[in-house]
């Protein structure tokens, strides 16, 4: 990272957002992650792995169902699919978030069989 009191153009991240984003190799592409920053900590999903980190130390547990998953997306990360927060999920129908469950899930198993969590 550099920062550095310039303004820069968002289009100076363009390059480096499309490898980042498309990449086949392991980091943002292959496991669906969600972040959330406050005060106190830091949230992270990733894949079916919930962590907090605070000054308490950090807390892990695996989600393990559709439910449970979509669940911590709305109370945690306040993604939903009723649109109720700024951040929703109401234009990804039912068929749609099965799919999505199911392949992180998929990822998830792969990961853990391969010691990379």
């Amino acid at each position: 990272m550099d920062f550095a009191p310039d303004p820069v153009e968002l289009s100076s991240f363009a390059t480096e957002h499309a490898r980042l984003s498309t990449s086949p190799e392991p980091g943002y592409v292959p496991v669906l992650t969600a972040q959330l920053r406050e005060a106190k900590g830091v949230d992270v999903l990733r894949g079916c792995v919930l962590r907090r980190i605070d000054a308490g130390g950090t807390g892990e547990r695996t989600i393990d169902s559709a439910a449970d998953w979509y669940d911590v997306l709305a109370s945690v990360f306040r993604l939903n699919l009723t649109g109720v927060f700024r951040l929703n999920l109401t234009d990804v129908d039912a068929p749609a978030r099965a799919e999505l469950w199911h392949r992180v899930h998929i990822t998830h198993q792969e990961w853990e069989a391969a010691g990379a969590r």
